[in-house]
Parts: structure tokens; C-alpha cells; sequence
């Protein structure tokens, strides 16, 4: 009786494993046919790839993935596809091993996120929230924080109604008209002082790139590129190219930026935006940077 299913073994299996799985063309095709020179052929299984196609003389030749390499649909391919590896360096994990029928499944480390699905090849870091959580961040989604400028603007809109309607009630007195009309005027000479200084902003930026780096955090660049229309992809460019050195990463995003800008623009717009998102401080520091290094 063993001699009788060894026999079977070496007869029927050996084959498979040592040259690969014939297929032949009067079968049923369980995983379906395709033409090939006026031919009707079966396909592989997912996990095979062909080895050799069908002829009048013979059959579909299956050849079964090397490792690192996987199919994962029945098929007419003649090479199988490498497996996806994920990058420790881009803050991705590994979730499923790849298989000779499936690719490798990745995911983002524990604080990251990419919501990308499947042509995920880079992880952010979750975004931290200066007025709490309203969803905390997972592997596909970034966190979604509390707005506090929905309570301002309510609060804003209230103290102006309640001050505009004394002053709508009392706008026939001549002292309340002189009085809005000196503050008035006093704005517009403040506004008038201060467009002389920002219209003599005309400094190339490339000598102090270097030292601006320094003063500027990653998260504060991306956010100066993407008010500036740069795309996710030219972030992701300095990301992968300077993998866990943020320093290098904000400098070769800063030159990349200010390239785009141009010589005589570069230097105001880039103060210009740092003020519009808050970073007043900021702005202040790459200005007596700039302008010191500037001097005659």
C-alpha cells in the first residue's frame, strides 16, 4: 500500500513542484482560457505565472513565484510582479508578509497616518491639536481637532452688533463723527507708513538659506509650501530623499520654495505668508537674519 501512493507521489506531484503545472487545453480551464496566436489557452492560477503558452502540440506551462514575488490573479503573465516593501525610513510597517498569490499589505507606524490606501508609500506625522481632539488620528486619516475661530467669530459678531447699535443711534452727533474720522485717518496713516518699508523688500534670499533653515521648523515650511501651491508630492520628494533629518528636509524644501518664487520675490513672500499663519515670530527672526546680513 505505501509503495502504491508513493508511486502516485512521484508520478502526479513531483512534476508540479520540479517543472511547474501543465495545463491542457481540452480540459474544462478552471481558471479560464485566453488567445494567444489564433489559440485558445488556459490560464495560470493566481500564484503561477507562464512558463511556456499553449501550442498545437501542447499545453500551457505554469511556473510557480519565486519568493519575493507574487500574482495574485488567474493570469496570462509571463513574469510575476515583486512584492512592495515597506520603508522603516518612510514610518511604515509591515502588516502581511507578501505570498506568492498576494502582494504585501503595509501600514504606518503607531502617531502616523497616510490616507493614500493602498499607493501609500510615504506616512505623516498626526497632527497635534491646540484645542483638543475632535477625532483622534488613525492609520488612514489624519487627526480632526477642535476649531476655536467658530466661537470667536460668534463672539466677534456679538460685541460689534452690540457697539455698532449706540453708535448707528448716535451717528448725527458732530463729536462722534469727528472722532471716527480721526481714527480713521490715523489707520490710514499707520497703513501708509508701513507700505514704503515692505515695498523696499527686494533681497535675494540664496546667501541665507542656510541660517533661515535653522529658524524654521519643518511643520511651519510644509505649511508656508502648501499656502504657496506646492503639492504633497514635492513635500514628499524632501521626505524621502532626506529620510529622519528634519533640518535637511526643511532646507531642501525652503530652496525648492524659494526657486519657485524668484530672486526679487522670494524674500517678501516668504514673510508675508509666515505672518498670514501666525508665525509673527518667526517672521521677525528670518527678517533680522535677511536684513542684518544685508547691511552695507
Amino acid at each position: 500500500m505505501f509503495v502504491c501512493k508513493f508511486s502516485v507521489f512521484i508520478v502526479f506531484v513531483m512534476p508540479v513542484l520540479t517543472y511547474g503545472w501543465r495545463l491542457r487545453r481540452n480540459t474544462s480551464c478552471e481558471f479560464g482560457t485566453y488567445k494567444h496566436e489564433g489559440k485558445t489557452c488556459c490560464l495560470c492560477p493566481s500564484g503561477f505565472k507562464v512558463s511556456s503558452h499553449c501550442t498545437n502540440m501542447g499545453e500551457t506551462t505554469c511556473e510557480l513565484c519565486n519568493d519575493g514575488y507574487y500574482l495574485n490573479n488567474n493570469n496570462n503573465e509571463d513574469k510575476c510582479r515583486p512584492c512592495k516593501i515597506c520603508e522603516s525610513n518612510a514610518k511604515m510597517k509591515e502588516i502581511q508578509k507578501c505570498s506568492k498569490s498576494s502582494n504585501t499589505v503595509c501600514g504606518c507606524e503607531e502617531g502616523y497616518f497616510c490616507d493614500k490606501d493602498k499607493d501609500c508609500n510615504v506616512c505623516y506625522p498626526c497632527e497635534t491639536c491646540a484645542h483638543g481632539v475632535k477625532e483622534p488620528c488613525t492609520e488612514t486619516r489624519n487627526t480632526v481637532c477642535h476649531d476655536d475661530a467658530k466661537d470667536s467669530s460668534v463672539s466677534s459678531g456679538t460685541i460689534v452688533a452690540i457697539v455698532l447699535v449706540p453708535l448707528i443711534l448716535t451717528a448725527v452727533a458732530a463729536g462722534i463723527f469727528i472722532w471716527k474720522k480721526k481714527i480713521c485717518c490715523l489707520v490710514h496713516q499707520s497703513t501708509d507708513k508701513e507700505e514704503p518699508e515692505e515695498a523696499l523688500l527686494q533681497i535675494d534670499l540664496n546667501p541665507h538659506l542656510t541660517k533661515i533653515a535653522d529658524v524654521l521648523c519643518w511643520k511651519t515650511m510644509k505649511r508656508v509650501a502648501r499656502r504657496s501651491g506646492m503639492t504633497t508630492k514635492d513635500i514628499e520628494e524632501q521626505e524621502v530623499n532626506h529620510p529622519k533629518d528634519a533640518r535637511e528636509q526643511t532646507f531642501g524644501l525652503l530652496e525648492a520654495w524659494s526657486q519657485r518664487q524668484g530672486l526679487d520675490k522670494a524674500y517678501r513672500a516668504l514673510i508675508t505668508t509666515l505672518q498670514d499663519i501666525g508665525e509673527k515670530t518667526t517672521a521677525d527672526q528670518i527678517r533680522n537674519i535677511v536684513e542684518a546680513s544685508s547691511q552695507p
